[in-house]
């Protein structure tokens, strides 16, 4: 964010830069016309001094390259575009644990653990703990009443059962009724 602002104000910079060289070269065209109206003043009648000053005045602004004092802006111009206001986004919470945890017991686990030691199931207690069976046999966890109370019945295939995790828990390691796999869930308080 901050090369973004360091950006806008050298280009800032810039631009003021440019404002001061274009009000220079304007302001040097404009003695050369005061000058050539003072050669025709000496010349003329004061009728033509009139004639040849306005039609100066209208060389300087009917030029595409004629220069302009960028400083005399209209007062209908818009205003000069602003940086955006930086964006405070908060830091997220480490202490904050989401409020849903689910596991999904893969296709093909069968007889197996639904998972091993190093994908233990970490809940906190307060959280929703959500499984969803995505084998092709039941499965039953058995929990002992905690990390939560013991399913009353089996996950079929193809469906989820939700449980509040009420109770610390830091093993034995559960297991299934069905098919005697192993399970590894922790529970923190």
């Amino acid at each position: 964010m901050t090369k973004g602002i360091a950006a806008v104000i050298l280009g800032l910079a810039m631009l003021s830069a440019c404002f001061e060289q274009a009000s220079q070269q304007e302001a040097s065209q404009r003695n050369a016309s005061s000058r050539r109206i003072k050669k025709s003043v000496e010349s003329e009648s004061l009728n033509t001094i009139d004639a040849t000053a306005d039609d100066d005045v209208a060389d300087l602004h009917e030029h595409d390259d004629a220069p302009v004092d960028l400083r005399d802006k209209d007062k209908d111009a818009e205003p000069p575009i602003q940086p955006p206001a930086p964006v405070t986004v908060p830091a997220p919470n480490p202490n904050t644990a989401p409020t849903l945890v689910e596991f999904k017991i893969k296709a093909g686990t069968g007889t197996g653990p639904w998972n091993d030691a190093a994908t233990t199931i970490n809940l906190k207690v307060g959280q929703t703990f959500k499984i969803t069976n995505e084998d092709t046999v039941d499965h039953l966890l058995h929990t002992g009443g905690a990390p939560f109370p013991h399913a009353r019945s089996a996950i079929k295939p193809g469906t989820s059962v939700t449980f509040m995790v009420t109770k610390p828990f830091a093993g034995p390691m559960l297991y299934d009724h069905i098919t005697t796999g192993k399970v590894f869930i922790v529970a923190a308080p």
